[in-house]
């Protein structure tokens, strides 16, 4: 019996090509996102169905749909990172016609380098 063996660097082509398409990425809305996709990468993908979870997407995409700021005031360990910051940052990137630049702003370039680490 055979195995099929594939080096480092072949596996590495292999997924750099299948990542490299002119193909449009179909991107729902930000809620679907965050529930759907987003969440998946979590130990307890179940806290996205937190009622105030589906709220702060909805609010966002309805702020962004009429040109409004949006700013969210949350107790501890409510996702605003999570949400406000990485799931959008990535979302607003995949929903981008083209090649974008994702400014993000923390209140130390410490908090800042750690969010961007977590994206």
């Amino acid at each position: 019996m055979t195995q099929d063996v594939t080096t480092f660097d072949n596996a590495f082509e292999r997924l750099a090509s299948g990542l490299l398409t002119n193909q449009k990425v179909q991107v729902g809305s930000f809620k679907d996102f965050l529930i759907n996709v987003w969440s998946q990468s979590f130990d307890n993908p179940e806290y996205f169905q937190a009622w105030h979870v589906g709220q702060i997407a909805e609010d966002i995409e309805y702020c962004l749909e009429e040109g409004l700021n949006y700013c969210a005031v949350l107790p501890r360990f409510h996702f605003k990172s999570t949400i406000l910051g990485h799931a959008f940052s990535v979302w607003s990137l995949l929903k981008s016609p083209r090649d974008c630049a994702v400014l993000y702003l923390s209140y130390s370039d410490h908090m800042a380098r750690y969010h961007i680490s977590e994206i």
